[in-house]
């Protein structure tokens, strides 16, 4: 069977204008045996750092060779600098404005380089759709097999945006909410690893007006309506209200504090 050539799609464009059709047309005119899977392109509008978590929660589950295409560029047109980051399994294509900080923290980069070879973007370059004329074709050729190494200088002054530690203590856990899915999960910082010192210990977390004992095994641990605390789908700690949006019944959204405390 022929190698799949594989780029997924993170945008913040949505499904009701043009843009979408586009960048995809542009990068299939190029090279008409690419796999385009539309990842997510309801990303909240100009937000680099939800577009960098959720990115960071899908990526691994690609074949090694796939291309990661994320745009969303609130600086589309400006100083910003286009990149593409190389890590030893995937390559990862979009605007240097922090939108790979999880994938900086997480796969520590072979290159990443300043796109500056226009000959492999669209003959036309627009001011503000630079996924559709730059980083589209970009991708496009990669996996035709251009080395990126003809594709621009490397360069070490990428932009990271700072991300939020937990900090961990023998009496409790200090983390916060970095993401609201959907459901009004609030997924948090907290790594199921830093739990790993507790084992056996009794638990307790607090989010908001919350107080949850212990740890459960799933959305059902608890009375229909009622809190909840698990390890969620991408290894970190989630408040979540069984049937129900965690995030309205506590009120609590991004950079909401939330703690676990060892109690015995």
């Amino acid at each position: 069977m022929p190698e799949r050539k594989i780029v997924t799609l993170t945008t913040d464009f949505g499904l009701r204008d043009h843009y979408v059709a586009s960048l995809k047309g542009t990068m299939l005119a190029i090279n008409p045996a690419l796999d385009i899977v539309d990842a997510v392109h309801d990303i909240a509008g100009m937000d680099v750092l939800e577009a960098a978590f959720i990115l960071c929660g899908f990526y691994r589950s690609f074949p090694k060779g796939t291309v990661h295409l994320a745009v969303v560029d609130p600086g589309v047109g400006g100083a910003r600098r286009p990149i593409l980051v190389e890590s030893k399994d995937y390559y990862f294509v979009g605007p240097d404005n922090g939108i790979f900080s999880y994938i900086y923290r997480d796969e520590n980069p072979q290159r990443v380089i300043h796109l500056t070879a226009s000959q492999h973007f669209a003959a036309a370059v627009s001011d503000t759709f630079h996924g559709r004329d730059i980083f589209g074709p970009v991708a496009a050729h990669l996996l035709d097999g251009l080395d990126p190494r003809w594709l621009g200088p490397a360069i070490d002054d990428f932009v990271r945006l700072p991300l939020p530690e937990p900090k961990a203590g023998a009496a409790a856990i200090a983390g916060q909410v970095v993401h609201v899915d959907r459901f009004g999960n609030l997924v948090t910082n907290i790594g199921a690893g830093l739990l790993a010192a507790a084992a056996g210990r009794k638990l307790r977390v607090r989010a908001g007006a919350a107080v949850i004992e212990g740890l459960a095994h799933g959305y059902d641990g608890a009375a229909p309506g009622a809190a909840l605390a698990l390890i969620g789908s991408v290894g970190t700690l989630e408040v979540s209200v069984n049937r129900g949006s965690a995030a309205a019944a506590l009120k609590l959204a991004r950079g909401a504090a939330v703690t676990i405390e060892i109690i015995t």
